[in-house]
């Protein structure tokens, strides 16, 4: 029987008013999103279509918001118990015959998470109330300039009241120092230390704004702790997590929850080059490990009894192995552990715990209220992978940069529309060591149903600068693209940023400048050979010029995008998918 439930729910939705140039570095061409139903091309070619220089408009494609249908089926890389939301109700799919799907409603959607399961979690914390008999504040913050605390209540509309935290916080910063239990059992969550305290900023999951657990080298560990909750049985409990585990600089030894004392203790932790789900016991060490998974809409369940652990993304089983778990403990951490290392990333919605596994009909109830309250669209299956290095990974060296400084969540949070997102970004790989991930990157992949797959190479930067020949690196970036297209995928293919240190092998500035400019020259021109678009970065007006990246506002040493710079670079990519997939 599976015993614990792990969700991931994830879904960025921003009005996407947004200008960029630079696309095709050939035509010099500007391409501007118009109320965000249309494309206008003027003054220029759009790499990658049949356009030509004028003016016309594009319509982008459908954001497939209606109820589903008997042709959502297999075909379309739908399976059975996968979930669809319009308006407010929830589908879940059962049947999945060519023609003939069907999808049935299996619960009140209006029914908010903490209510939906006959089961009551022992502890609930949310941004939105959970529980309807819930009467108390939503969190408490503490603001850094004066060390004063605020409580922060739900509005009538079951929102946090973020108006007031903003007033509260204005000119300063500010973390979270008691997250607030909705049960009755009052297990609140605490932070007394002002730097591990979780960070509100503007970011936002299907509208709403989160509590950032962000944190890097040069910033603290961000968490929350209970120590007292009281968990029966590690081997028979229920967890729930919403929200978004981010990318970046972490490593094994950082975990988004950690539950239990040292002696009997169940953990998840995050991989390096993105996000690993790596499910660990103490006395017995089982790893259940998908590699760099980072989504923006996922759905990932985690289960664990006394015998067996079971975790699925996206309602397809993953993986599976024996387990011992065993022993009653007490306490439980949401956010980073203190042990060495790169500290994890995560945004966060909701927590839940249960001190009991959940039944099958409690665990698909849970989904259909967390589905309909935080609004996720699960229909919709285009998937985007991102391969590259530190600065596709997030690099936030410096502690003025606002952590979860990362491209991927930049873009995440310019893009308009539900988009399921893996960010393979890894610090310091070079195209030409990337070979053997290729079939791993593939089959992890495979494993996500999907309607339309993208793989973004935005890869290079680490070779010229070690003094490989743009020649060189051109072809191990042409032979990685017609690998992903045989393997179904549409490529999209970016050109180098400009750089002003961290050479190796000789490599000087100039050399670098002069090898730059060869390589993005031959991938503007020779992208059709193993990409379907190219985004012309190098091009861009803005983040392009060789003097960009000595611009402290738009680089970090020279090398990596500051936040601001990743916006730009986000908004670039948004157009270009946008028109990508309204071909």
């Amino acid at each position: 029987m599976k015993k614990l439930i792990l969700i991931c729910l994830v879904f960025c939705m921003v009005p996407c008013a947004l200008l960029a140039s630079g696309i095709n570095g050939a035509g010099g061409g500007t391409m501007a999103l118009q109320n965000a139903s249309a494309v206008a091309i003027t003054g220029g070619t759009l790499t990658g279509t049949a356009y030509t220089s004028g003016s016309v408009s594009l319509m982008t494609a459908p954001l497939n918001m209606r109820p589903p249908q008997a042709t959502d089926d297999t075909a379309s890389a739908y399976s059975v118990g996968n979930y669809w939301q319009y308006r407010g109700q929830v589908w879940l799919n059962k049947r999945n015959t060519a023609s003939a799907a069907m999808w049935q409603a299996p619960a009140n959607s209006n029914v908010l998470p903490g209510d939906a399961t006959a089961t009551a979690p022992l502890g609930a914390y949310g941004v939105i109330k959970l529980l309807k008999a819930y009467a108390g504040n939503a969190f408490t913050i503490t603001r850094a300039s004066d060390s004063t605390t605020k409580d922060i209540p739900f509005l009538s509309s079951g929102e946090a009241d973020w108006a007031l935290a903003d007033a509260f916080c204005r000119g300063t910063t500010c973390g979270v120092s008691t997250w607030y239990d909705q049960t009755a059992n009052g297990y609140n969550i605490t932070q007394a230390t002002a730097a591990s305290m979780p960070q509100i900023y503007s970011y936002t999951m299907g509208g709403r704004r989160v509590i950032s657990f962000d944190a890097y080298t040069t910033v603290a560990d961000k968490q929350l702790i209970n120590a007292a909750m009281p968990v029966t049985s590690i081997g028979n409990c229920s967890l729930v997590f919403v929200g978004r585990q981010g990318s970046g600089y972490t490593t094994t030894g950082k975990a988004m929850w950690t539950l239990g004392s040292s002696s009997a203790q169940l953990w998840l932790m995050v991989g390096i080059g993105g996000r690993g789900l790596n499910l660990n016991h103490a006395s017995t060490n089982i790893v259940l490990d998908l590699f760099a998974l980072q989504t923006a809409a996922p759905v990932v369940d985690m289960m664990v009894s006394s015998t067996t652990a079971t975790w699925s993304e996206n309602d397809t089983t993953e993986s599976s192995g024996t387990t011992g778990y065993s022993g009653a403990s007490t306490g439980v951490i949401l956010g980073s552990d203190t042990t060495s290392g790169y500290s994890m990333q995560a945004d966060a919605l909701a927590f839940f715990v249960y001190n009991s596994a959940l039944s099958a009909s409690d665990q698909a109830a849970l989904k259909v209220a967390a589905y309909a309250n935080f609004g996720i669209y699960p229909q919709d299956r285009e998937l985007l992978a991102f391969e590259g290095d530190s600065i596709t990974a997030g690099y936030s060296p410096s502690a003025t940069q606002p952590v979860g400084n990362t491209f991927v969540n930049q873009f995440a949070e310019s893009w308009g529309r539900p988009l399921e997102v893996f960010n393979f970004g890894l610090s310091g790989q070079q195209v030409t060591a990337m070979a053997y991930t290729t079939a791993l990157k593939i089959s992890v992949l495979a494993t996500v149903p999907a309607k339309t797959r993208i793989m973004h190479m935005f890869i290079g930067t680490n070779d010229l600068a070690a003094n490989i020949s743009a020649t060189t690196t051109y072809a191990a970036i042409q032979t990685r693209g017609q690998a992903y297209q045989t393997a179904g995928y549409k490529v999209i293919v970016g050109t180098i940023l400009p750089r002003t240190g961290s050479f190796s092998g000789g490599q000087t500035a100039g050399g670098f400048e002069t090898a730059r400019l060869a390589l993005n020259t031959m991938i503007v021109t020779e992208y059709q050979t193993f990409a379907n678009a190219v985004v012309d970065y190098g091009g861009d007006t803005t983040m392009g010029p060789v003097a960009a990246a000595s611009d402290s506002t738009l680089f970090v040493s020279g090398v990596h995008p500051t936040f601001l710079g990743y916006s730009y670079l986000a908004s670039v990519l948004t157009n270009a998918i946008q028109s990508l997939l309204a071909r």
